[in-house]
């Protein structure tokens, strides 16, 4: 079987890239440290359109920019795309990362997140999806929209976080529609592969409300305890990627993640959080 991702340090360039079957792609991310991913690093490249996908036999994963220059009507009209794009037909989605221009632009409902927020929501609907995948949102430098899908026909079950309201159960007051994703994704395992965990990106959030005002470490720590939450004991990580709001912040964040995770390799990179109010962000990938 394919290997689904590699992992290596590389010298420090202004984004870290994430190759696809050997294709480097670059999410609009500064990168904070020496770090690249290889996702299907042997796997089938090809191109339709503005669109990349990397296949194998057990997975499907694709890539998409687009301008966001009206953040609901422009991320609706991209999730249609994904949506309903040939080549995902019959897979399950496992896994979805989302990269917004000025996330945190706008005030009230007007603010980008709430309006990418809303237009993924109506695409979500449209399409009849009423389970939604794993996902990060953050923020990105530029003027588009990235958005990244992994896709596999083996079964993916989702998952809750019980210390955590369910995202797409926020009360009205973070939007006109709530963010539209699960805290988990579990790939169960089959006949020659081990069952995987997508953690999505998580942050330092109980009930639906935010920790930790202004305290980076205790919202880191805090971050980390709720990914615990979404895992067995058993599993282990294969790396955690971590989004720094602020760049000042970088190593107490490094230091407080390698204390509760040593050995573990790390990504960081530094990205607007989707609520002002939060420091830092984690996501993680789990196996066993």
């Amino acid at each position: 079987m394919l290997p689904l991702l590699t992992l290596s340090t590389t010298a420090r360039t202004e984004t870290a890239p994430w190759c696809m079957a050997g294709r480097a792609t670059f999410p609009a991310l500064p990168a904070l440290n020496d770090f690249a991913e290889h996702w299907l690093p042997d796997a089938e490249l090809s191109e339709r359109g503005s669109w990349i996908f990397a296949r194998s036999e057990q997975w499907l994963m694709a890539f998409i920019e687009r301008p966001l220059v009206n953040a609901e009507a422009d991320s609706y009209e991209l999730y249609r795309e994904l949506l309903t794009a040939p080549e995902l037909q019959g897979l399950s989605i496992a896994r979805l990362w989302n990269f917004v221009p000025e996330i945190n632009q706008g005030n009230g409902d007007d603010e980008v997140y709430r309006q990418f927020c809303l237009g993924r929501f109506r695409a979500f609907q449209t399409s009849g999806v009423q389970q939604y995948p794993a996902a990060t949102a953050v923020g990105a430098t530029g003027d588009k929209l990235q958005v990244y899908v992994l896709c596999t026909p083996q079964k993916v079950l989702l998952g809750e976080n019980p210390l955590q309201t369910p995202a797409w159960q926020y009360p009205r007051q973070y939007g006109p529609a709530s963010p539209s994703f699960a805290r988990v994704s579990h790939v169960l395992a089959s006949d020659n592969a081990p069952p995987l965990w997508f953690v999505s990106g998580t942050a330092a959030v109980i009930g639906h409300e935010s920790q930790h005002a202004l305290d980076v470490r205790a919202q880191t720590t805090l971050s980390l305890e709720n990914i615990a939450q979404l895992v067995p004991n058993s599993a282990k990580p294969l790396y955690l990627k971590v989004y720094i709001r602020n760049t000042t912040d970088t190593a107490g964040i490094e230091a407080e993640v390698q204390r509760l995770h040593p050995n573990v390799p790390l990504c960081l990179l530094q990205a607007d959080i989707c609520r002002r109010d939060l420091l830092v962000e984690i996501e993680a990938v789990f196996v066993g």
